[in-house]
């Protein structure tokens, strides 16, 4: 019956519980207005003090007292009228605000904050008593069914206990999956890193060899001659005719390949009757020393045939059809020798940066993908043992997948030719293509395999929950059961609380006595 009692009073827990919470939200909002109603009485003391003193200026001090100072109050009635209006505020604050605010501070903290803090501490009283209640239900209940525990509740209770272990293994899988998966990502984005480098290092590769192989060389004479609009951009042509029966053609052009110079001076062609070249003021390419003249190129036949030799000044190394003029025969032949080794110059330096960018950035990109696949190694390496031996297929094909990742040689680094070091971008290429393909679907994978596994801890807690419903009805057999057998089963349940018997010992004596001397009355 005791027992019963103690159901019956810790029932009301929730409901105490709550109103205890209402008492307490209500004493909060009437302390809050208690704190509102202060700072309001205190801002309007202020006021009083600031017209109080705006008043006394008024009539005191020499300027703020003086209307002609003032051309503000010269429409509103002069000082005069600012005292009037200033004892108007402050007789409305002195007679009406003060006092109502005043009136409910002391209606707040005198009759309803009492009453409340009183309400309160009742709740709290009663709350404590039911949380007594309870906790002597539970210690009863449990104890008893400590010494009378059936073999069902036992069997109930250890798949609880085992299932929350599994549960809790499970979930903390599919954790760590995710931080495996974490990393994945992080190889994958590394990869992507390195094989943009190496996409630039190609392109890079791939304009050294243009500049190395194809260098870009300067129109002939007789090309500008013919087809000035193909080589300039602005030009212009003049053509003066001697009294020999030659001429001379000049074209006047404002811009060229070569940046580091400010004058580009003008082609100059010396033509016969027959519109064939004598003389340009064009330097011989081969750098000998001499001007082209009746020859396409160069200066003779000979300098063309050993182009890339320098024969400068020396007229064994030519043949007798070269005319042998000198740069100083014509103006500016010189600049435009100084124009063409810039432009020279300029290729041979874009070629140097070409192969610096190309070495840098496929250092870079070797260097990505190692840091990837470090990555890579790392994440395999961190699945648990739970998912290697509860889905040891998944966690073979994910392992598996990655043995074209892992390449056996790899190229070399350091300084290379442009053709060894472009096959080995592109060996590069490809082993980062197949590690992407094969990170995409192993990170596909593992994302299935860790909701398999939410959802797998999901239905283990519903069925925990099942358990605990039941093992809850086994306690509740077991508790009747044994009022059944201390009473024969028909005892009200309410009979402590309504009919007490002195002179008959207590259900809770009986039954502390039989848990005492371990008598298994089933």
């Amino acid at each position: 019956q005791k027992l019963d009692g103690l159901r019956i009073e810790s029932s009301t827990l929730e409901d105490v519980t709550r109103a205890l919470q209402q008492a307490k939200d209500k004493r909060s909002e009437l302390q809050r207005k208690l704190k509102t109603l202060q700072n309001e009485l205190r801002t309007t003391r202020l006021f009083c003090k600031e017209q109080r003193d705006r008043i006394a200026c008024v009539h005191s001090h020499w300027f703020y007292g003086t209307t002609l100072f003032q051309p503000q109050l010269w429409l509103r009635g002069g000082c005069r009228g600012k005292i009037e209006r200033a004892s108007r505020k402050l007789q409305k604050a002195q007679e009406e605000d003060l006092p109502r605010i005043q009136a409910s501070i002391q209606q707040l903290e005198i009759v309803e904050l009492p009453e409340v803090h009183r309400q309160v501490d009742m709740k709290l009283d009663d709350f404590e008593l039911t949380a007594g209640a309870e906790q002597e239900r539970e210690e009863m209940e449990d104890k008893a069914i400590s010494v009378f525990r059936s073999p069902e509740l036992s069997n109930l209770q250890w798949e609880r206990d085992h299932l929350a272990i599994e549960i809790n293994d499970t979930e903390r899988a599919a954790d760590s999956l995710g931080a495996t998966i974490s990393q994945l990502e992080t190889s994958q984005r590394s990869y992507k890193v390195g094989q943009e480098h190496l996409l630039r290092a190609l392109e890079h590769n791939n304009k050294y060899e243009d500049l190395e192989n194809a260098p870009i060389a300067a129109p002939s004479p007789l090309d500008v001659l013919n087809n000035p609009h193909r080589h300039l951009h602005n030009f212009s042509r003049t053509e003066i005719f001697t009294s020999d029966g030659t001429k001379i053609v000049t074209i006047h052009h404002s811009n060229n390949d070569i940046a580091d110079t400010t004058y580009d001076p003008p082609d100059v062609f010396h033509l016969d009757e027959n519109g064939d070249i004598i003389s340009t003021n064009f330097p011989c390419p081969n750098n000998c020393g001499y001007l082209v003249t009746w020859h396409e190129t160069h200066c003779c036949n000979a300098c063309r045939r050993a182009a890339g030799l320098s024969y400068k000044n020396n007229p064994i190394c030519h043949e007798e059809r070269c005319e042998h003029k000198p740069l100083t025969s014509q103006p500016d032949a010189q600049l435009k020798l100084v124009n063409r080794q810039k432009l020279q110059q300029a290729l041979v330096e874009a070629s140097i940066q070409e192969d610096d960018a190309a070495n840098r950035r496929y250092t870079e990109g070797r260097k990505e993908a190692k840091h990837a696949e470090r990555i890579l190694r790392q994440a395999l390496a961190s699945v648990s043992i739970f998912v290697r031996e509860r889905h040891a297929s998944v966690y073979s094909s994910v392992v598996n997948s990655t043995i074209n990742q892992f390449p056996l040689g790899s190229p070399r680094g350091g300084c290379q030719c442009n053709q060894e070091r472009k096959s080995n971008i592109q060996q590069e290429l490809d082993v980062i293509s197949s590690c992407l393909s094969h990170l995409q679907g192993q990170i596909v994978t593992l994302k299935e395999l860790q909701t398999h596994l939410y959802q797998e801890a999901q239905n283990l807690k519903s069925r925990q929950e099942e358990l605990t419903k039941r093992i809850e009805a086994e306690k509740s057999r077991i508790l009747e059961d044994l009022r059944h057998r201390v009473f024969g089963g028909n005892v009200p349940c309410d009979l402590y609380h309504e009919h007490p018997a002195p002179s008959a010992p207590m259900e809770e004596d009986i039954l502390r006595d039989m848990i005492n001397c371990g008598t298994n009355i089933r």
